[in-house]
């Protein structure tokens, strides 16, 4: 890094970064080689629906229309002010100020204004007649001056901070025609009489007889025959920025430990939200961090963890990140490819290999995976015949095709993930002990959802956001819905919380999700459970339904529940059959020994939700 760059952040990069995070305003700052610095919450915001910045990474990967103005600024050292610039969600109007220190820039900081916002709110004006008293609260909690006028140039609408920004009060704009604008609100008067010539937005920056600068934004509304019918003028005031950039400027000794935390506590937050993974809680972080690290280099992988805590997630971030991000990322689930069909899917097979095989032979899923990355899922699902020609493929970097002579080169990256404890598999000669040292390189545990409870409130907020966009619904949670969502000890985990909160959004009957809109399988699990202490601790006991006349019939009810609860929370037989540690033929047969039908999996929701394995 630049030594002159050691000269611009405050120390206290925590309350920096709230400060930052409070603005309505997105702000992101690059020092003079371009390398992102820090990035708010507003303005992340912006750039979704498409690459995000995030800090210790170039501007120019992100966006390189943004970047080529930046260069301008740091070449010239003078500002510019009221750019329009187009993201992939949102249309955001740029002022980039250079940072200054004895006439040298060391960087830049982008200030970001959102348009698209009060452009929707022009869009709708008109539905909104009759909801006068929420209009107003609208106008009125923005923290932006919002002044609009009809197709004639009269004055209809003014909020406070527009009185404040412009200095005049609304007593004298009200029923106005803009010509009556006092002398100050000339740039305003200017903005607004254009776009109504025009039809079309205007945005210039305005400077009040007192040097007071601001930045006017006025846009037009159209009726439905395409005649404007509104137009509404939005302030900006600008001694916002000035003011942060010169806090910057005035504490020049405090650079490098605020970057540096910076990059260490906002790029795992950022790197998360990127990738849908929720890391609230420390341990998840860590988790995040981890990854984020190993990610770039050719490691092998484990992804260890209990099924439903997102281990496809996290392998999908570290390819993602890796040097190998623009090759394919090959996901491979070796438990559900039948077992007769594992070697031709994995390795491919040359033309006539076997009766009813493609005339013109196929590719495996490895060799698909060349010069990428490839995912091996349920990796503990392998049969041993297949470990030792998977553990040869990645040692030689090479394999033979099924029915083939010829050696196939391939180069790709490993991860692979297990629910299971591959340690005592191999102590149980049911997992080659060579090939769990060659994918043990780089282990990652991910702790189940009971162990990070911290995570849950976010991602049940998020699961449910996304639910009711699937359902176009406006759906939330009562305080004793989450309080409950807490406190369950969720076997399944974030696929367990993904089925209850869609069977809640799609069942529940008002706008407000109380605990009468949980499944029943979760509420009678939540009520039955009983605690039972022993000598091995505190455990959990299945309900019985009455007294049973034997041990045996007490293990059958138990059974029984156990069978039921797991098939209501996962969408398929393979899944149930995880979690309850036995094998889907074994799960079967006691299905079938109970009467159970097949039908009853997934009572609990769809299970194919984006979160995985």
């Amino acid at each position: 890094m630049d030594d002159n760059m050691k000269h611009l952040l405050p120390q206290n990069s925590v309350e920096l970064m709230l400060v930052l995070d409070a603005l309505h305003e997105g702000l992101l700052i690059v020092d003079a080689s371009g390398t992102v610095l820090a990035i708010n919450k507003a303005a992340r915001r912006f750039y979704k629906g498409g690459e995000i910045p995030f800090p210790g990474y170039p501007l120019s990967d992100f966006d390189a229309a943004d970047w080529v103005e930046v260069k301008r600024v740091l070449a010239s050292g003078q500002a510019q002010l009221g750019r329009p610039l187009t993201l992939p969600c949102f249309s955001v109007v740029v002022n980039r100020m250079p940072i200054l220190r004895d006439g040298e820039v060391l960087g830049v900081v982008n200030s970001m204004q959102d348009t698209t916002a009060f452009e929707n709110i022009i869009a709708q004006l008109g539905a909104y007649q009759e909801l006068e008293g929420e209009l107003v609260q609208i106008l009125e909690q923005c923290n932006q001056g919002l002044l609009v006028v009809d197709s004639a140039g009269k004055v209809i609408r003014v909020n406070t901070t527009f009185e404040t920004l412009v200095g005049t009060g609304r007593d004298s704009l009200l029923g106005h025609h803009l010509g009556d604008m006092a002398k100050d609100a000339t740039g305003v008067r200017r903005a607004l009489l254009e776009t109504l010539r025009t039809r079309r937005q205007h945005i210039l920056r305005h400077v009040r007889d007192d040097g007071f600068p601001f930045l006017v934004i006025s846009s037009p509304s159209f009726d439905e025959r395409g005649a404007v019918k509104l137009a509404v003028a939005c302030v900006l005031d600008l001694r916002k920025i000035d003011a942060i950039r010169l806090d910057l400027e005035e504490q020049p000794d405090t650079f490098t430990a605020c970057a540096g935390s910076l990059r260490e506590e906002n790029v795992v937050e950022q790197i998360a939200v990127e990738a849908g993974i929720i890391a609230k809680s420390r341990a998840m972080s860590h988790v995040v961090h981890r990854a984020t690290k190993v990610s770039q280099t050719e490691s092998s992988v484990l992804l260890e963890g209990e099924s439903g805590v997102g281990k496809s997630m996290l392998a999908a971030l570290i390819h993602r990140l890796s040097p190998r991000r623009d090759r394919r990322l090959v996901a491979i689930n070796c438990g559900a490819i039948p077992e007769s069909l594992v070697e031709s899917e994995l390795f491919g097979y040359e033309r006539g290999a076997f009766t009813g095989a493609n005339p013109k032979g196929k590719v495996g899923l490895i060799e698909a995976g060349n010069l990428g990355t490839v995912f091996f899922d349920e990796i503990g699902e392998l049969t041993l015949p297949m470990q030792v020609k998977l553990l040869e493929a990645i040692d030689k970097k090479a394999f033979v095709r099924v029915g083939g002579t010829r050696s196939v080169a391939v180069d790709f990256r490993v991860i692979a993930a297990t629910n299971r404890n591959l340690e005592d598999e191999v102590a149980k000669g049911n997992f080659r002990k060579d090939l769990y040292y060659r994918l043990n390189v780089i282990p990652i545990h991910i702790p189940p959802l009971r162990e990070r409870k911290e995570d849950i409130p976010a991602l049940a907020l998020d699961i449910l956001a996304r639910h009711n966009a699937r359902h176009a619904t406006k759906k939330r949670f009562s305080p004793e819905v989450m309080e409950i969502l807490m406190q369950h000890g969720f076997p399944g985990n974030a696929r367990e919380l993904v089925n209850v909160i869609e069977w809640m959004v799609v069942m529940g009957e008002g706008q407000t999700l109380t605990p009468n809109d949980l499944p029943v399988a979760f509420k009678r699990g939540r009520a039955d459970t009983a605690v039972v202490a022993g000598a091995g601790g505190t455990r959990h006991a299945p309900p019985c339904a009455g007294v049973p006349h034997s041990l045996k019939e007490a293990l059958n009810e138990a059974e029984l529940q156990c069978i039921l609860q797991a098939l209501s929370y996962h969408a398929t037989l393979h899944e149930a059959a995880q979690a309850l540690g036995i094998h889907p033929t074994t799960l079967w047969r006691k299905m079938v020994q109970h009467n159970i039908r097949e039908k009853a999996c997934g009572a609990g929701g769809s299970g194919n939700d984006t979160v995985s394995d």
